[in-house]
């Protein structure tokens, strides 16, 4: 008899337990493994986490950076980690619209975007290739808004 599969849709209390504890670990090193860890842990579990863990692991991330301004290698780690942080962010979020030319067509697009530094990466193309640099190109941006979430309007 064929066994069912079963559908993950959170991590166990032992798999966030190792998550925590290898971002912990990581965030600070100087490998090319700790320059991987965040595409990793997105690529691998992203699907799993719930908003409080993603606000834990943000606010971890934050507090670190805000201690030491780099993790690891500034040079090298701390892009890799700068940008999970800025994704796991949910305040972080907007609309970005562009206008662009593809094949001489005309092509407007909305895209729900993060902001890293001074670029909009979008959000679902960074969840599913959290190895490359994603971004919206400057120059095509046409209109940027805020995305509010409720918790936020409800401080106001």
């Amino acid at each position: 008899m064929p066994k069912k599969k079963i559908e993950k849709t959170m991590l166990t209390d032992w798999e966030w337990t190792l998550v925590w504890s290898s971002m912990r670990y990581f965030m600070g090193r100087q490998t090319i493994a700790s320059a991987t860890w965040p595409a990793d842990l997105i690529k691998n579990y992203d699907t799993y986490f719930t908003q409080g863990q993603r606000g834990m692991i943000y606010r971890e991330l934050n507090q670190y950076f805000n201690e030491y301004s780099a993790f690891g290698n500034p040079d090298i780690d701390s892009e890799h980690w700068e940008r999970l942080m800025h994704y796991m962010n949910k305040d972080n979020r907007y609309l970005v619209q562009a206008k662009y030319k593809e094949k001489g067509e005309t092509i407007e697009d909305a895209v729900i975007c993060f902001k890293h530094k001074d670029v909009y990466c979008s959000v679902e193309k960074y969840a599913k290739s959290p190895y490359h640099n994603w971004y919206m190109v400057p120059e095509y941006i046409t209109n940027v808004r805020e995305i509010i979430s409720d918790e936020q309007l409800l401080k106001n």
